[in-house]
């Protein structure tokens, strides 16, 4: 696809890891709006919350609005 309005993520647990691969890709740049359950109340581990707020800041820094839920 060339663009996408609506991308709604629903992982279990993988959500940062995904974002983190399209922000790295440069294909967040097709998105309009991305949407997102964030599973942090499930996932405890360290690795997870570097990954969260990574991928916060990135897309935060490229002006990209992240929805979550």
């Amino acid at each position: 696809f060339d663009s996408v309005d609506i991308l709604k993520i629903d992982v279990e647990g993988a959500e940062y890891e995904l974002l983190d691969r399209l922000y790295e890709s440069g294909l967040h740049e097709r998105v309009k709006s991305i949407y997102f359950e964030d599973h942090e109340r499930k996932m405890i581990s360290s690795r997870f919350m570097q990954l969260k707020y990574k991928v916060v800041k990135d897309y935060s820094s490229a002006e990209k609005e992240l929805y979550w839920w």
